[in-house]
């Protein structure tokens, strides 16, 4: 019986074909701040962050960056141990950590842990230090599972403290356990308990005293199909599941029986290992199997498992398959746990992108990833790649066909980038590509994949203008436009040749076409690298962009054309981007142009293709991200590699949407498709909250004191106002929106009210705000955030911060300083009014004594005054009689003078006839002319006594004479020889 349950159920599940989500993983491991790649237990506390325990410490996550808690024996308050195995948060919001070496808890207001060990005590709270299993039910209760059986607590308080209620183990008369060694306990809806163990499953429920145990029986095929239970859940229909070490069992409600899900190896619809690690439910209700070999996702309606398993260098699959815990949070995101993977998560409500790309080693897959051109038809896919040729998707089977260069096969094909695909009205297939011309695969010749070419001879007429195709159309008369890198081209089915267009507008040449468009009016739109133009039935127009006419295209690069329903054209452009021409303007000679860019919400301003979903809605894809734009109310909403997409770049002309609405776009990493109705915008939840709080750059923790003051009572998130220094002249706060799905999507604004105004925007890069030097008041600030520009979540964070301002211009002393400053100023005034008084009283007193002293002078002045004059007549008597003896004294020289003059001009006369007398060489001679010389002298010096009458009378004036010194001195020195030679000088 056993084996045909089993053999029915295999058989059944491989009749359906099961459809899975296409659901992209996203890994965050050791490379992006996890502790390590091994995580046995993920919980989302109430305050909305993220929690994961690994063998190497416990890590909590804010969408950004992770928070890592270790053991350090040295830092008291932190973890007993790394090894975290499971972890359960309380109503006062502290969570509980299961490790190889205690109980912990961390109290989140104190921003430390508390450790709880086995002591070999009667009033023991736990039994083991080796804490598997951690639960809460009912209110406060906290359920212990150890590797010695179960300890039943209560959480008396915030602090943690503990009050030991009841142990379970082997070891008791009564106990319903089968083996000590507790892997999970799980608390039902229903109020009962499950234990499960290594010996089985045990089921306890104190209200209805009943205890319960379940083990493998081999000769029950509804027993449990394994004794060792790792994970026990019941879903919202009232099924309980239970994971073993060896199959998933399952007891329908009303039941107590076991049916047994395993692996199958040859049904893919099998669950994905026998081994279940984890179940829970995600938001929309699936259930969701983690086991050893992937990721189950039951379908209870078809009784089958839709497997996720890792993939070699795919980064939007699972990266291991070693599944130890999954859990889904309220936002939608199932995170999952794994043994060397780290954490992968995935969100049910991303977009349902479905997309192809190259597999290294895969030939069932593209043969390139970078995509220039796509096609549907009945059967299957054509996507052109540049530079991994031509693929074939078929409808029936998935399989794919690969159309390679390779000359040395007859009907090869010419090129390996195909740049556009086109079916004319006959059914053949036109491939044209980059430097190979064109390639048609007639109509029924696939199989064969035999190309017909056309290409550019030198000198041939009736061919193409350029090997170098870039687009290609069909208009209503069967012809076939080209465009290529030489012009524009003409193809004529009836004589199977091709014509140039040479048209010239204002000495432009058609030249350089990117892509065409044939109008709803039959007029022939031509991008090229040089402008627009438009080729009308008898007259060609051409459109470029001038700085001075704001009505002109945006840019002259032209490279995606389309016509909306409306008839409306847009023009996407290289780097400058979307241009609009209504469809009233579009026959006009010189229509105006309507510009959209970032600035509007665009992704990017370069837009390689264009199309119209069903709704009326523009998909446009850029160089960054896929845009989605809503003519009706004018917005924009941009997607990219975070929302499903392959990859954010996209390729030139890669877009096609086939009969069914279904829109594809080629990008630089593979194809996309989707279906416009099924892309939805998911809810954004924010959890807005501060992450961290910084002074001088340095983290602030609950408790730690700045210049004597403490700044954070409790750790910063939990916090709501502030009071600073002014001290501190520097502060930053870190915050994030806790949004898990797309987080670099999230915008955020700021405000800090008090010191401005208007709201400061920034990206999830810049989730920080740093002030310096503020004022001394009070100020709120205010963070909002928003998953796309403009749809602001009306939750506003705000945090109260006071700045103490410094004493001198607190409202006290600036009135006590007034008010000194006033009794100052009239006590300076008392005092100079006194002053003033004081120094006229002095002033009268100096002066009455000035006066008197004056009185006192003017009469000794007075009385000096009389005797100076009686001295002035004495003076004046005796100067009578000084010059009176004055002149009796000249008049006494002058007489003696003469007298002495007289003898001596007689004395000198005789002398002087003597030495005229005397011969040479008598020696008497020199001897009379020295008493001749020496009179002579006397008689001169006679002379000048007389001069001094003239000299006193002004009638004398010095006059300066040349003359020889050596006769003046030995005229002297003769005078003395005759006494010198008695001196014997």
């Amino acid at each position: 019986l056993y084996f045909l349950i089993l053999f029915s159920s295999i058989f059944s599940a491989s009749l359906l074909p099961a459809q899975k989500n296409n659901y992209r993983f996203q890994h965050y491991t050791s490379e992006d701040g996890l502790s390590q790649d091994n995580v046995d237990c993920i919980l989302k506390d109430s305050r909305g962050f993220m929690w994961f325990g690994t063998w190497n410490g416990l890590n909590r996550f804010d969408a950004y960056s992770f928070t890592i808690f270790k053991a350090d024996p040295e830092i008291p308050g932190t973890l007993s141990d790394n090894f975290i195995y499971d972890l359960a948060e309380d109503r006062f919001g502290n969570i509980w950590i299961a490790t190889g070496k205690g109980l912990n808890v961390y109290l989140h207001e104190k921003d430390i842990f508390m450790v709880y060990l086995f002591r070999q005590t009667a009033k023991a709270v736990i039994h083991s230090n080796k804490i598997n299993t951690l639960c809460f039910a009912e209110e406060d209760i906290l359920w212990i599972g150890t590797d010695r059986g179960v300890d039943k607590v209560k959480v008396i308080n915030k602090d943690g403290e503990l009050d030991h209620i009841e142990h379970i183990s082997t070891g008791h008369r009564s106990s319903p356990l089968t083996d000590n060694y507790v892997n999970v306990i799980y608390d039902d809806p229903d109020g009962s308990i499950w234990i499960g163990t290594n010996g089985g499953l045990t089921l306890l429920n104190d209200a209805q005293g009943v205890s319960v145990s379940y083990t493998h029986q081999p000769d029950n095929p509804y027993s449990l199909s394994n004794n060792h239970v790792y994970s026990v859940y019941r879903d919202d229909g009232g099924t309980l599941w239970v994971g073993t070490n060896f199959g998933l069992n399952r007891i329908n409600p009303g039941s107590d029986r076991f049916i047994w899900y395993f692996h199958d190896p040859d049904n893919p619809n099998s669950l994905a290992h026998g081994n279940v690690q984890s179940i829970c439910q995600d938001l929309a209700g699936t259930l969701i199997f983690g086991t050893l070999g992937g990721l189950s996702l039951y379908d209870p309606e078809s009784d089958l498992f839709y497997n996720y398993i890792s993939i070699p260098h795919s980064d939007k699959e699972l990266n291991n398959e070693f599944v130890s815990c999954v859990f889904p949070d309220p936002q939608g995101n199932v995170w999952i746990g794994t043994d060397r993977g780290g954490v992968n998560k995935y969100n049910i409500y991303q977009t349902t992108f479905e997309y192809y790309e190259h597999i290294p080693g895969e030939t069932n897959s593209l043969s390139h990833n970078t995509i220039n051109s796509i096609f549907e038809d009945r059967s299957g896919l054509w996507v052109g790649t540049a530079g991994g040729g031509l693929n074939y998707k078929q409808t029936s089977n998935g399989g794919y066909q690969h159309f390679r260069y390779n000359p040395a096969e007859p009907g090869f094909l010419s090129s390996d980038f195909v740049t556009c695909i086109l079916r004319d009205g006959s059914g053949n297939l036109w491939m044209g590509t980059w430097g190979g011309a064109i390639n048609v695969l007639p109509a029924g010749k696939k199989e064969d994949g035999s190309f017909h070419h056309y290409q550019d001879i030198a000198g041939e007429e009736n061919l193409l203008t350029d090997n170098f195709v870039s687009s290609m159309l069909e208009d209503r008369k069967g012809r076939i436009w080209i465009g290529t890198l030489g012009g524009l081209s003409w193809y004529d089915p009836d004589n199977d040749t091709f014509h140039g267009v040479r048209d010239t507008v204002h000495d432009r040449i058609i030249s350089q076409v990117g892509c065409l468009h044939m109008d709803r009016y039959e007029n022939l739109w031509i991008g090229t690298e040089n402008g627009l133009f438009k080729k009308t039935r008898d007259r060609t127009f051409f459109y470029s962009h001038y700085d001075e006419n704001p009505g002109s295209i945006s840019g002259d690069y032209v490279i995606s054309i389309n016509e909306d329903r409306s008839g409306n054209l847009w023009f996407g452009t290289y780097g400058n981007g979307l241009n609009m021409i209504s469809n009233e303007d579009a026959r006009n000679p010189n229509p105006e142009f309507k510009h959209f860019s970032e600035k509007d919400g665009l992704a990017n301003n370069t837009i390689y293709g264009i199309l119209e979903d069903d709704e009326g809605n523009l998909w446009l894809s850029t160089d960054y991200g896929l845009s989605r734009y809503n003519p009706e109310n004018g917005t924009f909403h941009n997607f990219y590699k975070s929302d499903g997409l392959p990859g954010n770049q996209f390729y030139w002309s890669a877009c096609y949407k086939n009969p069914e609405g279904k829109l594809y776009f080629g990008g630089m990493n593979g194809l996309v498709s989707f279906y416009p109705d099924q892309i939805s915008s998911q809810p954004f939840q924010p959890g807005l909250t501060f992450t961290d709080f910084k002074i001088y750059n340095q983290s602030v923790k609950a408790g730690e004191k700045f210049h004597d003051r403490m700044i954070l009572q409790r750790p910063i998130w939990q916090t709501d106002s502030i009071t600073l220094s002014h001290r501190i002249s520097e502060f930053s706060v870190e915050f994030s929106s806790l949004y898990f799905d797309r987080p670099d999507k999230v915008l955020y604004a700021y405000m800090l009210e008090g010191f401005e105004n208007e709201w400061r925007y920034v990206d999830s890069r810049r989730r920080f705000i740093s002030y310096t030097n503020l004022d001394g008041g009070h100020y709120i600030l205010k963070i909002k955030s928003a998953i796309e520009e403009g749809n602001w979540s009306p939750e506003i964070l705000t945090l109260h911060i006071q700045i103490i301002p410094p004493f001198w211009v607190r409202t006290w002393f600036i009135i006590t300083a007034v008010m000194a400053l006033l009794m100052s100023l009239f006590l300076y005034n008392r005092y100079r009014v006194y002053s003033h008084r004081q120094r006229e009283y002095e002033l009268e007193q100096m002066v009455r004594e000035r006066t008197a002293q004056i009185e006192g002078q003017k009469q000794k002045l007075e009385q000096q005054n009389q005797e100076i004059l009686e001295h002035q007549n004495k003076l004046f008597e005796l100067n009578k009689e000084v010059l009176k003896s004055n002149q009796l004294q000249m008049q006494f020289f002058t007489h003696m003078s003469h007298e002495f003059r007289t003898p001596l001009t007689l004395i000198i006369s005789p002398i002087d006839q003597l030495i005229r007398e005397l011969n040479r060489s008598n020696p008497h001679l020199q001897k009379l002319l020295l008493i001749r010389k020496n009179a002579q002298r006397l008689l001169h010096l006679i002379n000048q006594l007389m001069e001094v009458r003239r000299i006193k009378t002004g009638n004398i004036e010095l006059r300066a004479v040349q003359d020889d010194m050596v006769p003046f001195l030995e005229n002297i020195m003769q005078s003395f020889i005759g006494l010198a030679g008695q001196k014997d000088i």
